[in-house]
């Protein structure tokens, strides 16, 4: 019978995500946290809002993205970040552009880690 090894657990994703945020706080200029607890419901929040409406706006962006080869995507993942940042006062974005230097970082970070979302 052969072994096969499970994905992470929520718990972990979770955590993980949170010092992804961190280190994202960290090098990015416009993009602020005031608190580890703040990343880690930001990491939950973020989870959210990627299974529930990154979906519809991909679905709704198809159009756009086929012309642009796909980099559309790039701005929908910069929105869909926003759109989880704003549950949160104590996070604080500064523009669009920041969104999507720091999607791209998490993006990075996450593939390095071994993150599936």
């Amino acid at each position: 019978m052969a072994y096969k090894e499970e994905g992470k657990s929520f718990l972990e994703k979770t955590l993980l995500g949170a010092g992804v945020l961190i280190i994202t706080d960290f090098l990015s200029a416009g993009f602020n946290m005031e608190s580890w607890l703040v990343a880690i419901g930001l990491a939950v929040v973020m989870s959210i809002t990627n299974k529930l409406i990154k979906p519809f706006l991909t679905l709704i962006s198809l159009p756009i993205t086929f012309l642009t080869f796909g980099l559309f995507q790039l701005v929908v993942n910069g929105m869909t970040f926003i759109i989880a940042c704003s549950f949160f006062s104590s996070v604080q974005i500064t523009s669009l552009s920041t969104a999507i230097l720091c999607s791209i970082v998490i993006s990075i970070l996450y593939s390095l880690l071994g993150i599936e979302d």
